[in-house]
């Protein structure tokens, strides 16, 4: 028995997210939690009938509402140590790069890559996502090549 069927992977959309948001707390209703980060934001929940794991966090972009989602299965204290990356945040890095490549003297700089990064640390664009990559959100559907390590 799988809960992906009711509620899927989210999809790199605002409706997703916010639908997700709306869904949050009837599904953590059927959930155990196994633990907490030490940022406060973040919570490990196990659905002990299915075995699944859930992630929880803020969509801080919607006002900073609690939503969930499936994970991949990870000791919490290896969940501890890195939690998962947030959908939500993928949503709003990707976005941000995006529309500073569309525009195209961004993408003819030379050393772009070098010259997002910087654009990075002065946080004229968003850091790189945080936290454990898993499918369906892979490091190669939203970092940019030029920053890709």
């Amino acid at each position: 028995m799988s809960s992906l069927p009711q509620f899927p992977h989210l999809e790199f959309s605002r409706d997703s997210i916010s639908k997700r948001a709306k869904e949050t707390s009837s599904i953590i209703k059927g959930l155990r939690l196994l633990t907490e980060h030490s940022d406060k934001e973040h919570r490990l929940y196990k659905n002990d009938q299915t075995g699944e794991l859930w992630q929880y966090s803020n969509a801080w972009n919607w006002g900073a509402k609690p939503y969930c989602f499936i994970v991949p299965k990870i000791d919490p204290d290896d969940w501890l140590r890195e939690r998962y990356v947030d959908p939500d945040e993928l949503l709003i890095y990707g976005a941000s790069m995006r529309d500073y490549l569309a525009v195209p003297s961004n993408r003819a700089l030379p050393n772009l890559g070098e010259h997002m990064r910087m654009l990075q640390q002065i946080k004229t664009l968003p850091k790189d996502p945080e936290g454990r990559w898993f499918g369906p959100y892979l490091r190669e559907n939203v970092i940019p090549p030029p920053l890709r390590a």
